[in-house]
């Protein structure tokens, strides 16, 4: 009889831990896009050091990563590069529980579009050449470094063209040139 209360002290006991251990973490998480294409960093900051495990699964809920790490705060980039376009979501597991992210990639290979560069010109203009374009429209939107939107422009040209645009007006030290082509981002280009 005391065995069996025992044994069930330490079931109770266990069910509890496992019960606080379920909830929500509490460590704070976001993931965020970076000034490269597909690549996102997830930032973690905890108030104690312990493992991390994060699964990045895809929209079917295959896992496509598992990353195991250790720390009290870290930022982690995650390269999507070579995985298709579409909903994933990132499970952020510690001791105090799990926090899930998503991630919204919808960068696009570059088939559609061969080459595209952006050069300075003079006096805080910078030409953007776009070759080989096979889709209907382009969409070029220009930040600057604190990532606000400054200029947004619709090309709808078929093939090569170049563009020039004047950020004279401006005053950043450095831009970000992004090109998407059929709701794709296909390159950010940073210009200082």
């Amino acid at each position: 009889m005391k065995k069996n209360i025992l044994t069930v002290l330490a079931l109770v006991t266990g069910m509890v831990a496992f019960a606080q251990n379920a909830d929500k973490s509490t460590a704070l998480t976001t993931v965020e896009n970076t000034f490269r294409p597909a690549v996102y960093n997830l930032k973690y900051m905890n108030t104690e050091a312990g493992k991390v495990k994060v699964i990045v699964s895809d929209e079917a809920g295959k896992v496509v990563l598992v990353d195991d790490l250790y720390g009290k705060s870290f930022v982690r980039p995650y390269n999507f590069n070579d995985v298709p376009a579409g909903n994933y979501t990132l499970s952020v597991i510690d001791k105090s529980g799990e926090q899930t992210l998503a991630v919204n990639h919808n960068y696009a290979s570059t088939e559609a579009v061969q080459t595209v560069s952006v050069k300075p010109v003079e006096n805080n203009r910078y030409q953007l050449t776009l070759i080989g374009n096979k889709a209907e429209n382009v969409y070029v939107n220009i930040y600057d470094r604190s990532n606000e939107l400054i200029h947004t422009d619709i090309i709808a040209e078929k093939g090569s063209f170049s563009r020039t645009y004047d950020l004279s007006k401006v005053n950043a030290n450095a831009y970000i040139f992004e090109v998407s082509v059929a709701d794709k981002v296909v390159k950010n280009v940073i210009v200082k």
